[in-house]
């Protein structure tokens, strides 16, 4: 989802064309590697003693290659082509082609705009309803290390942090109980350092994609942050 963010698309298209337009980039960058470079930042998969030796071949911009740019469609068809291949290697017939492409563009294209998406309209539905909060981006370098996606302020206080997380995420347990999911007791591992060294709390917020918040029990917790 981080080059969506990048992107600020206003809608899915825009987004789409973004991420097609970001893989010739990628392309045209590719080109300027010698044969060897290209070779590896060209693979879709690598055996384990290959990745031990990738940074000794490829420089650390080199590699962000493959993890800072989209793909053009074409790119997206040769993946799902290559998927198939080695899904028939292993006897596995009944998925066509189509069917691995459409998978691919779904997980690169799709899931981060849903992401994106429910980001900003869970943020639209609480600055509705907290507009003396003001509610900021945190930097891409914040999500990573800390898994939180915004920052609360109440004028220049920081009162806390946001993750903004699918319903998906909670899933049922026993007795009916929503659990969080594996993904989400990663990102609270994070969290935790981001709130000890602030001395601030971080916030799980779970909505759909139009912005509806499941965990109610969030919104008294914001309210509790401005006590």
């Amino acid at each position: 989802m981080k080059l969506c963010k990048k992107s600020k698309a206003r809608n899915f298209y825009e987004w789409e064309s973004y991420y097609f337009a970001s893989g010739k980039k990628r392309n045209g960058l590719i080109k300027r590697m010698t044969p060897e470079k290209q070779d590896v930042v060209r693979k879709y998969s690598i055996h384990e003693k290959e990745a031990e030796n990738i940074k000794s071949v490829l420089s650390y911009k080199e590699r962000n290659v493959n993890f800072e740019y989209g793909r053009k469609l074409e790119d997206i068809f040769e993946m799902g082509e290559f998927l198939y291949d080695e899904a028939t290697k292993r006897g596995k017939k009944y998925v066509s082609i189509n069917d691995y492409v459409n998978f691919i563009y779904i997980s690169v294209i799709d899931v981060p705009w849903m992401g994106f998406a429910r980001e900003i309209n869970a943020i639209s539905t609480l600055h509705e309803r907290f507009k003396w909060l003001r509610f900021q981006r945190a930097k891409d370098s914040e999500d990573m290390e800390f898994a939180i996606d915004y920052k609360i302020f109440r004028a220049d206080k920081l009162l806390g942090a946001i993750q903004i997380k699918s319903e998906k995420e909670l899933k049922h347990g026993r007795k009916g109980k929503k659990c969080p999911s594996p993904n989400v007791k990663r990102a609270k591992e994070k969290s935790k350092v981001y709130s000890d060294k602030k001395n601030v709390p971080v916030l799980f917020v779970y909505a759909e994609e139009h912005g509806k918040i499941v965990n109610k029990s969030v919104i008294q917790q914001i309210y509790n942050l401005c006590a």
